[in-house]
């Protein structure tokens, strides 16, 4: 008798003799193979600017005026980016 599946290993029985009207009872074990698993995983690099530090931006005349600041300091613009 031979049994098989995927990931086990190979079951094999010889010397089984039935007569007939004979019921035989064979517990068929299948131990775990050798399994193989790939996993691939790649990536594109991100476009990250790495010879600055610096964010930087032009804030138009008219949106300054529209800025909510308090004493219309420049320096409260520093804090404060708008589309």
């Amino acid at each position: 008798m031979e049994a098989s599946l995927a990931g086990f290993q190979k079951f094999v029985e010889t010397g089984i003799e039935l007569t007939v009207n004979e019921q035989r009872r064979v517990d068929i074990v299948l131990p775990v193979g050798s399994v193989q698993e790939e996993v691939q995983v790649s990536a594109a690099a991100l476009q990250v600017e790495s010879t600055s530090s610096q964010l930087g931006s032009v804030i138009e005349g008219s949106k300054m005026v529209d800025l909510p600041l308090n004493g219309r300091s420049y320096i409260d613009l520093l804090g404060c980016r708008r589309g």
